[in-house]
């Protein structure tokens, strides 16, 4: 009885000592979480510029200036009295009208026709005795003799004839021996005087078997052929063909039979109208574009293979289309924002779309706006700076976060329009560098107070 009572004080003893002790720990306050300074700086003159700490700005030398921290979505800016005073911000309406009947500007050059090739090959083997074409571009005739062949084959065949017609031999001989010589290239008229001659001929003719232009030379004199083996390739120039390039985006306009204009760098005072008589099923993996044949008459001989030209193909517009002005969108590479002017007339919304064929003068949207809203048409790239400034999702910056230098830079973007390229459609695809849109750049006054950024003015349909 004595023991369990001194065990039972023991226990409770060691629980007292654990309660004291851990009271103690839970007293000690504890240390509140240091909060990283997430503060981000950019300069008032870039806003791609992003850095973790004050300093200056790596291209103009400008302090950078802490960032506002973004609202969520941000995608609108509102405008001051006094912004709409100093900026020259002008709006248009989005409008749906007919797609416009056009003239699609396509560059090329011209083509010998597939179709008016010859090869010049021999028909047996042997040695090239002499070659009567001397140079490539020499002109050749029908039935002329470009070359003498030495065959050995073709000599044992008409000695065979020879010394059959003479002996008296079986009509059937006679007869075989003629054929093979037949199979050998050789014409009835040839074979008969063959037959009457007293020895097989040293040498043979190789013919051409059309008029036209001698393109290649691939044997020379003293050169031993084989059997079917090319001699010359004679082109006939009297029929061209004019290969145009066509960009996949434009390939669903253009069909056969479609009203072509063609000009010649080489011959400014001439243009031919004619059709398209084909157009490439594939596209080229490297430039993206296929072909488009037009087929050109040069009886004259006034043209020639490799020459440049340029065409214009008329494009017949079908439906009723969603149209801005040329000016309105912002582009960077495959991206287009534009600046839509809110009800109340004080503020606008950055909204990406998705635009269709450039029609001139206007842009086809696909997608992002409606008929009748009214968007930015000068001075959008003011609005812009203004909200990549404070964090928004403007041009460069997107909704993927901040854009990073010189990356995002528009000039980095080339491969993206060549022009999707290029040189075939310098209309068709405006520079999406900033100095495309030069009345877009009123001197931008900053005043955070009252967001007195930019300005108006109305006038007319574009406002």
């Amino acid at each position: 009885m004595r023991w369990g009572g001194l065990a039972m004080l023991a226990i409770l003893f060691v629980g007292a000592g654990l309660g004291f002790v851990l009271g103690r720990r839970s007293s000690v306050p504890m240390k509140p979480p240091v909060e990283e300074d997430t503060t981000e700086f950019t300069c008032s003159m870039h806003p791609e510029i992003r850095a973790s700490e004050p300093g200056a700005c790596p291209i103009c030398g400008m302090p950078l200036v802490p960032v506002e921290a973004p609202e969520e979505n941000v995608a609108v800016v509102r405008l001051g009295e006094g912004a709409r005073a100093r900026a020259r911000i002008r709006t248009a309406l989005a409008k749906v009208e007919p797609r416009p009947r056009r003239e699609m500007r396509l560059l090329g050059r011209i083509a010998v026709a597939e179709d008016r090739l010859e090869t010049v090959t021999s028909w047996v083997a042997g040695r090239v005795d002499r070659l009567s074409v001397a140079a490539t571009g020499a002109p050749v005739h029908r039935g002329q003799t470009v070359a003498r062949l030495y065959a050995p084959e073709l000599f044992a065949a008409e000695r065979a004839l020879q010394v059959s017609a003479r002996k008296g031999a079986p009509a059937a001989t006679v007869a075989a021996a003629r054929r093979r010589l037949e199979l050998l290239g050789v014409t009835p008229r040839e074979i008969g005087r063959v037959e009457g001659a007293s020895s097989p001929r040293a040498t043979v003719p190789v013919r051409a078997h059309a008029a036209g232009v001698v393109m290649k030379r691939h044997v020379t004199a003293g050169a031993w052929v084989r059997a079917g083996e090319a001699l010359l390739e004679v082109a006939d120039l009297t029929r061209l063909w004019v290969e145009l390039d066509a960009y996949e985006k434009d390939l669903p306009l253009i069909g056969r039979g479609q009203p072509v204009i063609v000009r010649f760098d080489a011959h400014p005072e001439h243009r031919v109208e004619a059709e398209v008589a084909f157009v490439d099923p594939v596209v080229d993996l490297g430039t993206r574009t296929a072909k488009v044949r037009v087929i050109l008459d040069n009886g004259e001989a006034r043209y020639r293979p490799g020459e440049f030209v340029e065409a214009l193909v008329a494009v017949q517009g079908e439906g009723d289309v969603l149209t801005v002005p040329h000016s309105a969108p912002l582009l960077a590479g495959a991206r287009a924002l534009i600046y839509v002017e809110r009800a109340d007339g004080l503020s606008y919304e950055a909204r990406e779309l998705r635009l269709g064929r450039d029609l001139g003068d206007r842009w086809e949207v696909v997608s992002g706006l409606s008929a009748g809203e009214r968007v930015v048409v000068e001075g959008a790239f003011v609005l812009d700076a203004d909200l990549q400034i404070r964090g928004g999702r403007s041009l460069m910056r997107g909704t993927g976060g901040p854009a990073s230098y010189p990356a995002s830079h528009p000039a980095s973007h080339p491969a993206s329009h060549p022009a999707s390229h290029p040189a075939s459609h310098p209309a068709s695809h405006p520079a999406s560098h900033p100095a495309s849109h030069p009345a877009s750049h009123p001197a931008a006054v900053h005043d955070h107070a009252g967001h007195d950024h930019v300005g108006h003015d109305h006038g007319g349909e574009a406002r």
